[in-house]
C-alpha cells in the first residue's frame, strides 16, 4: 500500500490477497485521486452500498462487516435476520417440500436447485444495505474457499466493470474456475433495468411459466367469468358498476 502521512493500521479495512490484490481503505478524496494515478492501480472507488435483490446441510458461515456499525435490528452472526439469505439458500439446495402452494394455488412439490448441495453462507448485508469492502472480502474468502458456484441475489448502480465489486469478484471467481450466479436486478419492467451483466457471469432473472391459474369471477349482475390471475394470486370479486368495474 503507497505510503501516505495520516494513514495507519486503523485504517486498512481489508486486504484482499486471497484470490486477487487490492484492499479497502480509509482515504480522503484527494488521496483516492492520487492513488488511482499510480502505476499498477486498476481502479479506485468509494464504498457504496448494494441491495438485497430478493436449506439444509450448511458446512460453513461467516459474516463481513468492515465499518462495525450495527443496528438493533442486525444480527452479529452469520444468521439470518430478516429471510433473504434463507430465501436465496433455499433456490440453491432447498430440500424437496410437498404440497406447497401460494395461498392453495399451484399445489404440488418445491424444491432448490440441487437439494444435495452443500452451502457455504458469506453474509455482507445488514439492515442499511450491503457494504462494497465486505462484498469483495467475501468473494475473496469464497475462492480461497475453493467453492464451485458463488450465488448472489445483490445489485446496485454501477455500469462500470472496473468499480462495480460484483463484476470484479464474478471476474476472479471465473478465473479461478467457479461460476457466479448474480440476480439480474428487482427495478423492471422499464427498460435498461438491469444491474448485473458481466459476460463472465450468469445472470438471472424472473420469468413466465407454463401454467395458468384460474379463478371464477361474479359480477354484481350474478354473472360469472373465468378469469387469468396475473400480477395477485388470490380469488377476488368484482362489483358491478355502469363504468368503471371496481373491485371489492
Amino acid at each position: 500500500m503507497p505510503a501516505f502521512s495520516h494513514i495507519g493500521p486503523k485504517s486498512l479495512l481489508y486486504s484482499y490477497k486471497s484470490s486477487f490484490h487490492g484492499f479497502a481503505v480509509e482515504l480522503i478524496e484527494q488521496e483516492a485521486q492520487k492513488m488511482a494515478g499510480m502505476d499498477g492501480v486498476v481502479s479506485v472507488f468509494p464504498n457504496e452500498k448494494k441491495e438485497l435483490h430478493t436449506t439444509s446441510k450448511i458446512i460453513g458461515a461467516k459474516y463481513y462487516r468492515s465499518d462495525r456499525l450495527f443496528e438493533k435490528e442486525d444480527i452479529r452472526s452469520p444468521r439470518d435476520s430478516e429471510g433473504h439469505g434463507t430465501h436465496v439458500a433455499s433456490i440453491a439446495a432447498g430440500n424437496l417440500v410437498s404440497k406447497a402452494s401460494v395461498k392453495g394455488i399451484g399445489l404440488g412439490t418445491a424444491r432448490g436447485g440441487l437439494p444435495s448441495a452443500r452451502i457455504a453462507v458469506y453474509k455482507v448485508c445488514w439492515y442499511f444495505g450491503c457494504n462494497d469492502a465486505d462484498i469483495l472480502a467475501a468473494f475473496d474468502d469464497a475462492i480461497a474457499d475453493g467453492v464451485d458456484i458463488i450465488s448472489i441475489s445483490i445489485g446496485g448502480s454501477s455500469s462500470n466493470y472496473f468499480t462495480d465489486t460484483i463484476a470484479i469478484g464474478a471476474f476472479h471467481a471465473m478465473r479461478n474456475g467457479i461460476l457466479t450466479s448474480s440476480s439480474a436486478g428487482n427495478r423492471g419492467p422499464d427498460l435498461a433495468t438491469l444491474t448485473s451483466f458481466a459476460p463472465w457471469s450468469l445472470s438471472v432473472a424472473a420469468s413466465t411459466i407454463d401454467r395458468k391459474f384460474l379463478t371464477e369471477v361474479q359480477l354484481g349482475n350474478n354473472k360469472k367469468f373465468e378469469a387469468h390471475l396475473g400480477l395477485e394470486l388470490q380469488p377476488y370479486n368484482v362489483a358491478y358498476l355502469p363504468n368503471p368495474f371496481v373491485r371489492s
